[in-house]
């Protein structure tokens, strides 16, 4: 069975259990985060959700007390970061009036660079726009940038958190409950869903996402009728929220600014079952090449148009590395999914203790524990080495090397998240977890041997 089939059964799976269609209802069991919830996502593979799943059993009042502490958490939360922009955000009537003048809206994560917000989804993309006056930009916290500079805004990035509505928060929390307490009296799941679910409502990212998209709308809403909305093409829950209440109102883009693999569920779309707000499209997509576009097209199901941009995130930012299969030094580089890299990292750790291994984690992922065996890779330079270990990242499309000698670890208890696998002809491999020691030798001077991959 293919990957978008297992997908169709599992949400026709939710559908025949619970009243899905309410764009109201929000839940990562409908986002499908590969990398937030790597074990749903195998749970859905495994075809754990059947038709004869027997009825589990389970203190459901632990889960109850589970919501409505979260939905606590997130109150408090909320209701202090309205506090916060409401005494450090100065620019709100002046990003208002630059909206009503902008013909191009950004929406998307900001990072600091060299002390400014900068939209680091639409690196290159940017420069399709001559006019940069008629751009706005409207920035999501990275959890690297501090709150303050955020809230602060410059010119051309609107803070989003600056424009929540306590309105927002309240309805999002009410939904959070009415929904929780509908999957816990009606639906009997598997425990990777019950623990996602948990964790959601401790998080309040299902939360989060309906505020972000309120909040999104009611700030483009203020533009000029023919103004095009930009989202990053991810697919992730707030994205469609914002996306959903824009279609009809407002024309819509979505601009690919990462690589996924086939095993990134959240990336299908134009499932019958799924949730109103899951199967809205864009009114185009920008995609890098004619080979993701047709990957869009044909394996991942969409319908509207999609072009190839001149200009994107990855023009001319590739990184030159050596890779020569004998040096006594391996290069990790990380992706979002912690538990893949904690995983990475345990399978490593016998190499490590005979050659270098250099580690670079993706800024996504903070205080990640590294264990001092492991050594910090430079941030702003690639070196020699023999091999490099690669996660979940669109870095592996940006490394000007010899692609043998890059290697993906798969493990069986998470799915597969390799982008390359798209691409037969890439020349990476997989290499299971437990085949990975032979495929290094080593000699009487601890030397990393040469290998055939």
């Amino acid at each position: 069975m293919s990957v978008k089939e297992d997908v169709k059964r599992y949400f026709k799976f939710l559908a025949a259990r619970l009243d899905i269609d309410s764009v109201t209802f929000i839940s990562p069991l409908f986002e499908l985060n590969t990398s937030r919830a790597p074990k749903l996502t195998q749970a859905i593979i495994c075809h754990e959700f059947n038709e004869n799943i027997s009825c589990v059993i389970s203190p459901k009042i632990k889960y109850f007390l589970l919501l409505m502490m979260g939905s606590l958490r997130v109150a408090i939360k909320w209701f202090v970061i309205i506090l916060l922009a409401k005494v450090i955000y100065r620019k709100r009537n002046n990003h208002i009036e630059r909206i009503k003048k902008s013909n191009a809206i950004l929406v998307g994560f900001v990072a600091l660079r060299e002390g400014v917000l900068n939209a680091k989804d639409f690196d290159g993309f940017m420069d399709n726009f001559p006019e940069k006056e008629l751009i706005s930009i409207i920035g999501l916290r990275l959890p690297s940038v501090s709150m303050t500079k955020y809230l602060a805004g410059n010119h051309e990035v609107i803070p989003l958190l600056g424009h929540i509505q306590i309105s927002a928060v309240l309805k999002s929390l009410l939904m959070q409950v009415l929904n929780g307490v509908k999957i816990l009296k009606s639906f009997n799941i598997p425990q990777s869903a019950r623990e996602i679910c948990s964790e959601d409502w401790l998080s309040g990212h299902s939360c989060a996402s309906y505020i972000y998209g309120d909040a999104i709308k009611r700030i483009v809403m203020n533009s000029q009728a023919t103004a095009v909305t930009y989202f990053p093409f991810e697919r992730h829950d707030w994205e469609q929220v914002a996306l959903t209440g824009l279609k009809g109102f407002r024309k819509v883009e979505c601009v690919q600014n990462c690589t996924f693999s086939p095993l990134d569920l959240n990336m299908y779309a134009n499932f019958q079952d799924a949730p109103a707000y899951r199967k809205t499209q864009p009114d185009r997509i920008h995609a890098i090449n004619s080979s993701w576009a047709s990957i869009f097209r044909e394996s991942l199901g969409f319908l509207c148009p999609i072009e190839i941009m001149h200009k994107h995130r990855f023009s001319d930012a590739s990184f030159q590395i050596n890779l020569d299969g004998s040096k006594k030094r391996m290069l990790v580089i990380s992706g979002i999914n912690k538990e893949k890299l904690d995983l990475d990292l345990k399978a490593l750790l016998p190499i490590a203790t005979r050659i270098n291994v250099d580690v670079r984690i993706h800024p996504s992922i903070t205080n990640f524990p590294l264990n001092a065996i492991f050594n910090i890779a430079p941030r702003n330079s690639f070196e020699d080495y023999g091999c490099c270990v690669f996660g979940d990242t669109s870095m592996v499309f940006q490394l000007i090397c010899d692609h043998k000698y890059l290697i993906y670890i798969d493990h069986d208890s998470i799915p597969n998240q390799n982008p390359t696998q798209w691409f037969s002809d890439f020349g990476s491999e997989n290499i299971k977890a437990e085949e990975l020691l032979s495929k290094f030798s080593f000699d009487s001077e601890i030397e990393l041997q040469k290998f055939s991959l």
